[in-house]
């Protein structure tokens, strides 16, 4: 699962998606992919792992096929919704 997940990051790599989309030099992208794109990302080594998982008939899910993990992994993502405050130098409210 490891190698599994390793292979899909490279994938997503700056270097590497330049690289496939065009021919000639790359020089100057990034290794790693944005520290911003850190949800989607982790979401797609997820599915990479999960499907490998499926693939191997250990995920202990009866007929759950690799094609179907990515559908069902979107309907369980957490997403942080965090209330507005506002500051109260008196403390009152």
């Amino acid at each position: 699962m490891i190698v599994v997940a390793a292979h899909r990051l490279a994938e997503l790599s700056p270097a590497i998606r330049k690289r496939n989309g065009q021919e000639g030099d790359y020089a100057g992208e990034a290794l790693l992919p944005d520290f911003g794109e850190a949800p989607k990302i982790n979401f797609e080594i997820g599915i990479a792992v999960a499907e490998e998982v499926v693939r191997e008939g250990k995920s202990g899910v009866e007929g759950l096929k690799a094609e179907e993990v990515r559908e069902r992994a979107k309907e369980k993502v957490w997403v942080p919704l965090y209330a507005e405050y506002e500051y109260d130098p008196k403390g009152l409210s």
